[in-house]
């Protein structure tokens, strides 16, 4: 992930698209994004200028690369995007990387009672202020079918000692439900890193060693991934950060299951600010049982 001034930034106010139709037409669907694929359908809801991204130099745009983030290689063409080079049957889906502040408003909310993250060309930025800050999307991000891989490149600002960031798998898109809220958690704080699935029955959780800390910003990769089981949705968690015990990256990963049925996806602040800098979305049909 490149380097980046942090920004903190204060949101006020909400977008609000009125529709000026007649009475005997029906109300379209949404096209957030503009690029005439209705949303509910739309397998990518992101800016124009997300797609026309090429972050790992290889002279292929986000929006037809298989792998932004790397190389092409392997039976389903993701290379390092992909967690099971050696089986097929996934698909990079979509690439946001918030260069859209409108689009970043409309598509990422708030929850009832919650602050917003700030919104910036991108990135999303949240800041702890103890009222709950938070967004989640208004539309379908994610297929309701098949295992879903959401990755994503996040951080800190520099000298932060403990911050921490939440990841709806299952959120109600208005007012927090714990019953049905569905998240995973990492904590970052000067002695570990703390991985869990808030919400979920059969939780393992995880400690993982002690993080560094830098003058710089504190960037990590996550990764949530979500499978149909049986019964409900399994679910698996995890960050990646650099050791300050083996100066080497390393990883805490968590599992666990709840019934479903799947909500919306977004984030929140555990901690500290943070902020998101990229989103990737992809089918991983060839992940093998969670649970």
């Amino acid at each position: 992930m490149r380097g980046r001034g942090f920004l903190v930034i204060a949101v006020l106010g909400a977008c609000n698209q009125v529709y000026d139709l007649e009475e005997t037409r029906p109300l379209p669907d949404p096209d957030l994004d503009g690029d005439l694929i209705q949303d509910d359908v739309d397998e990518c809801i992101a800016a124009a200028a997300d797609g026309l991204l090429d972050l790992d130099d290889d002279l292929i745009p986000a929006s037809e690369d298989p792998c932004p983030t790397g190389d092409q290689s392997g039976p389903d063409g993701l290379g390092e995007c992909d967690p099971f080079p050696q089986h097929t049957g996934d698909r990079h889906l979509c690439s946001m990387y918030f260069r859209d502040v409108d689009l970043n408003a409309r598509l990422w909310r708030p929850r009832e009672g919650e602050i917003s993250f700030g919104f910036a060309s991108g990135l999303l930025v949240g800041v702890d202020v103890g009222a709950g800050t938070s967004v989640v999307a208004t539309e379908h991000i994610v297929p309701r079918t098949g295992t879903i891989t959401i990755g994503a490149n996040w951080g800190a600002p520099a000298f932060a000692m403990e911050y921490g960031i939440r990841v709806w798998i299952s959120a109600n898109a208005t007012v927090p439900t714990e019953d049905t809220d569905v998240s995973c958690n990492f904590a970052f704080t000067d002695a570990a890193v703390i991985a869990i699935v808030g919400g979920a029955t059969q939780v393992v959780p995880m400690m993982g060693e002690q993080p560094t800390k830098g003058e710089g910003e504190q960037e990590h990769a996550l990764r949530v991934q979500f499978q149909p089981g049986k019964t409900g949705i399994n679910v698996m968690c995890t960050v990646g950060y650099r050791s300050a015990i083996t100066g080497m990256e390393t990883y805490a990963t968590t599992v666990g299951h709840f019934d479903g049925p799947l909500g919306e996806q977004g984030f929140a602040v555990l901690g500290g600010a943070v902020y998101i800098g990229a989103v990737y979305v992809e089918h991983t049909d060839d992940q093998p049982p969670l649970l």
